[in-house]
Parts: C-alpha cells; sequence; structure tokens
C-alpha cells in the first residue's frame, strides 16, 4: 500500500469534513446561477409517465443487449434486445399509468440507492490503487458519511425520526471505520518502508509479458490456465472465426472468478462469472480486422473480484499463445460454385450442429426434470454433461460463423452484379433458410433455458 497516498487522500477527507458547507454553497452558486429558475422536480411532476418511459427504454435496452448481443452476435441479438426492451418498457409504462406508480416515488429509497452506489464506485477506486479491501472499505465509507452529514443532511433526519436503528448504526459503522483506518495508518508507518516500492512478495510472482497493464500487475504462483485453443502457431485466413478455450486446474477456479482474453496486450474479451474449467470464451476474434495479419498474441487471466464484483487482482494468468493471421483479403473463389455448393453445405452443417445441440441440451432438460419430479438430485445432469453442451454450442456458432463468411464473400465478388435471376433465387433461398435456421436457435435457447429454470420437461425444439 502507498502509505503517501493513503494519508494524503485521508487528510483531504478531514480537511473537508472541517470545511463549512456554506462555502462550497458559494462556490458552486456562480456556476449554477443560470438554472436558478428551472424547477426540475415541476418538469418532473408534469411529464413523469414521458421521462420514466425514456429511463426504463435505456435501462433496459442496455441490460437486453449486455445479454443477447453476446449470446447471439450483433445482429441477430441487437433485434432480440430490442424486441424484448421495448416490451418491457411499454410494460412499465402501462402500470405506471394503471397504478400511478413513479421512479419519483422512490424516495428517498432513491437517495439511499445513490449513496450506495458512490459508496461502491468510491471502494473500487480505493481498492484498485491499495489492494486493501478493509482499509477501502473504511476509508469510502468516511467519505459517504461525510456527505450524508453535509449534502444528504435531510436523509440522515429522515433517517433518525422514521428509522433510528439504522441511524445509530450509521454511527457506530463510522466510529470503526475511522478507527480501523486509523490502525492501518499506524500499521503502515510502523512497516518503515512503502509497499509500493517492491514489486514481489513470497506469495506472487511478475505474470509474464503481454498483460496490457489493466489489474495490478501481480499473479499468484498457485493454480494455472492453459489455452487449448487457438494452439500454438495457428495459423487463420482473413475472415475467419477465432474462439479462444482453455482450461483452469485448481478448485479455487468457480463462479467467483471472472475471465479476460488479452489481444496483443489489451483486453478483447471478457466474461464475467465463469464457474469451473474447460472454459470457451464467448466471442470470438475476426482474423485480419480484431487480429491483424502476421503474429498476434492472446493471453486469458482469472481475476478475482472484490467488493461487489469488482474485479481487480489476476489470481492466474495463461503464457502468450502465438498465432498467425495470414495477408491477403477473403479468397471468394467461383462465385456459382459458393452459391450452389459452399453456402448450401454450410447450412447444412449448422443444421446438423444445431439438431446435435438440441439433442444435448434436452436431454439435459430431461434429467433435472427428472430430479425435480422424484427429488432424486442424483440423477441431476454431470459436469461432463455440461461440458458437452458447451462443446455443441461452441459447434454450431462456428458453423453459423461460417455460413456468414460465405454470404459476406458471395456479396463481395467482383462478378456478383452479373448473376443471372436463377442463382439470385438460389441464394435467395440460402439466405432465408438461415434466417430461418438462426431465429429457430434463438427461440429454442429461450424455450430451453425457461424449461429448464421452471422444472419443465423439455420441449419439441422450434422447425426452422
Amino acid at each position: 500500500m502507498n502509505k503517501n497516498l493513503l494519508f494524503g487522500i485521508f487528510a483531504l477527507f478531514l480537511i473537508i469534513m472541517s470545511t463549512q458547507s456554506v462555502y462550497a454553497i458559494d462556490i458552486l452558486d456562480s456556476v449554477l446561477q443560470p438554472f436558478r429558475g428551472t424547477d426540475v422536480g415541476r418538469i418532473y411532476e408534469n411529464y413523469s409517465l414521458f421521462i420514466d418511459a425514456v429511463l426504463y427504454l435505456l435501462l433496459f435496452l442496455g441490460l437486453t443487449q449486455l445479454i443477447y448481443v453476446k449470446a447471439y452476435g450483433k445482429k441477430e441479438g441487437k433485434l432480440v434486445a430490442i424486441a424484448i426492451g421495448l416490451m418491457l418498457t411499454f410494460a412499465m409504462a402501462l402500470m405506471e399509468s394503471r397504478t400511478g406508480f413513479r421512479l419519483g416515488s422512490l424516495m428517498p429509497i432513491g437517495a439511499i440507492i445513490l449513496i450506495f452506489v458512490l459508496f461502491i464506485l468510491l471502494f473500487n477506486l480505493f481498492q484498485g490503487v491499495f489492494n486493501d479491501s478493509v482499509a477501502s472499505f473504511s476509508l469510502a465509507f468516511l467519505i459517504m458519511y461525510g456527505f450524508l452529514m453535509s449534502t444528504f443532511k435531510p436523509l440522515y433526519d429522515w433517517l433518525e425520526q422514521n428509522a433510528p436503528l439504522l441511524a445509530a448504526l450509521v454511527q457506530i459503522a463510522m466510529v470503526i471505520s475511522f478507527v480501523v483506518l486509523i490502525i492501518k495508518l499506524i500499521g503502515v508507518f510502523k512497516s518503515g518502508k512503502d509497499d509500493s516500492s517492491s514489486t514481489t512478495s513470497p506469495s506472487i510472482t511478475t505474470p509474464p509479458s503481454g498483460s496490457g497493464g489493466k489489474e495490478d500487475g501481480r499473479t499468484p504462483t498457485t493454480n494455472t490456465i492453459e489455452i487449448t485453443s487457438p494452439t500454438e502457431g495457428q495459423k487463420f485466413n482473413p475472415g475467419d472465426s477465432i474462439r479462444v478455450a482453455f482450461t483452469g486446474s485448481g478448485p479455487e477456479f468457480n463462479s467467483n472468478y471472472d475471465y479476460e482474453v488479452l489481444l496483443n496486450g489489451t483486453r478483447f474479451i471478457y466474461q464475467p462469472n465463469v464457474a469451473g474449467a474447460n472454459q470457451v470464451m464467448p466471442g470470438s476474434i475476426t482474423a485480419g480486422t480484431q487480429a491483424k495479419a502476421g503474429l498476434n498474441v492472446i493471453q486469458v487471466n482469472a481475476i478475482k473480484r472484490g467488493f461487489f464484483g469488482s474485479g481487480r487482482k489476476i489470481f492466474a494468468q495463461s503464457n502468450p499463445r502465438n498465432f498467425i493471421v495470414s495477408s491477403g483479403s477473403i479468397t471468394p473463389g467461383d462465385l456459382i460454385e459458393l452459391i450452389t455448393n459452399n453456402l448450401d453445405t454450410a447450412i447444412t452443417n449448422l443444421n446438423n450442429e444445431y439438431q446435435k445441440y438440441v439433442s444435448i441440451f434436452n436431454n439435459i432438460i430431461q434429467m433435472h426434470y427428472d430430479a425435480f419430479r422424484t427429488k432424486n438430485p442424483t440423477v441431476e445432469p454431470t459436469a461432463d454433461k455440461w461440458a458437452a453442451l458447451i462443446s455443441a454450442r461452441d459447434e454450431m456458432l462456428q458453423s453459423a460463423e461460417e455460413v456468414n463468411r460465405i454470404i459476406t464473400a458471395i456479396h463481395s465478388h467482383p462478378a456478383y452484379g452479373t448473376l443471372t435471376p436463377v442463382h439470385l433465387g438460389i441464394l435467395t433461398a440460402n439466405i432465408v433458410r438461415n434466417t430461418r435456421l438462426r431465429r429457430a436457435i434463438i427461440q429454442y435457447e429461450i424455450q430451453a433455458r425457461t424449461d429448464y429454470n421452471t422444472n419443465n420437461a423439455p420441449r419439441a425444439p422450434p422447425r426452422p
């Protein structure tokens, strides 16, 4: 821990606490003067339904895109995300219209949530600097206590009147945090040296080069990660999709850790809350665009999440893995061959992978349903069943990406403008077939996950 930085922040906190709040008001007065006559509360009261609808739309679109774009790709995932986001927004707007509920009705809960969010942000900031959860928690709490007793003083008064026990707990937590922080400071000065000048300790070692410098720069020696795909020196053509698979050894590789892929030293793919080994990252790297022509390097990090899910400490890191992307553009080959043979074969392969995926997933759902129906947990799906499902889904997604690559090559072919109506019809029919198949895959995954989560027996998959 950097004692000078910690002491400086703590001293600044004491200065802020000892300053009269009126001075802060005087400083802000000149800045906020143009908005003196603006009654934001009145505007919200008059247009609350519209304002809430916009906020709901932004919230639901963000959440659904985070889920479905990663799961189904940019094009299909966005369509699903927009549809679900609009559906949820209309549902919430209708609920507000019928019940009279407004987001503004959350006061003073809204202020409590705001303080809680600010506290989390401060904790994550200090945790990234000090790498000490106790000191970071104490310092963040004391700063938020200062805000609570100044800027948010009406909220504290409300707590004293309506929840005196909670107000008392806040005071007790303040005293404890103050004492803990003093103890931490004394410990730093007693150590007689600045820990920031040391880069090693008995339990950690410097990670291999190419970590990108986004984390704390140190990796424990326990447990390892091995990249299983791509293999060392594997070659890719421009337009190919590179999906990263890896294994992690040790019991600590569980849902408490997040994983990231570093491409040429920069974080490219991030997957939170991955449980167990033999993982396949959900995103892919496109050769020739994200992965440049020539030699590329990837690494996988396991990140230990801190308080409230913040990830700042590398738990383990793989060795660098090299792969090569050839120069040049996608070779489209003969245009008619691409339309009548390659595309048809690729879509057939995608359909076969879909059927294989359905078979494995339905088997898992049936086992889960039997375990629920018979109250016998021993018939639950085993780890190898889930591993087979992950592998089947990965192969299905690779087949889908191959179809996209062929369609892109057809549309970019120099002879595309000379196609006859017959071949254009064949191409259109195949594209429609591909669209229906992708729609069936999305519908099936939603249906299958619902059946599993609600303890139902598997249903027949949607027909493409």
